[in-house]
């Protein structure tokens, strides 16, 4: 009988650990839902842009960085609000837009904030 309780002890300390183990496993995951929220899919965009150079296909390219700064933009008036700047998106677009050998179009220039671009489709 005394085994039998130093073999339940065992597993039920073994158990113990494995649970807090897993806690903070679960908490450092719940950490990452900035990250993911913040949508870090630019490094797939970036695959699918040198493609596009690669084939000469400047269009799709142009389209892809256009899709790529109205979804930053999107999540950037999330985090952010619509009235703060979105001048490190631009720029960064504005660099994607020289590397395919294409000006960025004026109506992106003129962009200010997240609410000039909600203000596109009232």
């Amino acid at each position: 009988m005394d085994l039998y309780f130093v073999i339940l002890g065992i597993l039920f300390f073994i158990f113990g650990l494995l649970q807090i183990i897993l806690f903070f496993k679960l908490w450092a995951m719940t950490n990452n839902v900035k990250k993911i929220a913040q949508g870090n899919d630019s490094p797939h965009v970036d695959w699918q842009l040198r493609a596009c150079v690669l084939t000469g296909d400047t269009d799709r390219a142009e389209k892809l960085i256009i899709e790529d700064f109205v979804e930053k933009v999107r999540l950037h008036v999330i985090q952010h609000g619509p009235s703060d700047y979105i001048g490190t998106i631009k720029q960064e677009c504005r660099a994607r837009f020289k590397a395919i050998g294409k000006q960025m179009p004026e109506a992106i220039e003129k962009l200010q904030n997240g609410a000039n671009v909600i203000q596109l489709i009232p």
